[in-house]
């Protein structure tokens, strides 16, 4: 159940990942949105990245 549970939570920080380059193409448009989906990105990515000690020399993508 472990295996299926971080197999499913790493392909959502895959998707986060793709998500936020999408959005990071589209800052510089008129909308705000990009640029807010890219902050919850980050936030994200920076939590789950923390977490699984990817900052302190752990596991990688």
């Amino acid at each position: 159940m472990t295996y299926l549970k971080n197999k499913v939570l790493l392909g959502m920080a895959k998707l986060n990942i793709l998500s936020f380059l999408i959005s990071a193409c589209f800052v510089d448009g008129q909308s705000w949105i990009p640029f807010y989906i890219c902050c919850v990105n980050t936030t994200w990515l920076t939590l789950f990245g923390y977490a699984n000690n990817w900052f302190e020399g752990g596991d990688e993508l």
